[in-house]
């Protein structure tokens, strides 16, 4: 369990008041730990049916498929984009180096343009907000 990642109290601070709210269906599970087994699989690289410990794979795959089509990640980018730190060159930089920690974003794991557009979105507001 020691190399699982969890999202930290201001990482989620930040992404937090983006997450979307009365959603249908049965009793959703805990937003931050979803995000933080969706992280882990972006991270990491690793297979969905292989995500350990954060609910069930299918909860997570689901979800992030779910808001993957409604264009939640790229939504959220855009309106952090917008609250953010406009003009901090060294800023901007800094992500798009630390996109390259996110292994199924470097290596292009994805075959869906929409679901690698997503993950790319996560990464780049953990990358840059976090």
């Amino acid at each position: 369990m020691a190399d699982l990642f969890w999202l930290s109290d201001v990482q989620w601070a930040a992404i937090e008041p983006f997450m979307p709210k009365d959603q249908p269906g049965p009793e959703r599970k805990d937003d931050r730990q979803i995000i933080s087994g969706l992280l882990h699989v972006i991270t990491s690289g690793c297979r969905w049916r292989d995500c350990p410990a954060y609910g069930k794979r299918t909860t997570v795959y689901n979800r992030f498929n779910g808001w993957s089509r409604r264009g939640f990640w790229t939504t959220m980018l855009s309106a952090l984009a917008k609250v953010g730190w406009a003009g901090e060159r060294w800023r901007i930089e800094a992500t798009f180096n630390r996109l390259k920690d996110f292994r199924r974003i470097a290596t292009r794991y994805d075959k869906l343009a929409r679901n690698y557009a997503s993950g790319l979105a996560l990464a780049a507001v953990v990358a840059f907000w976090c």
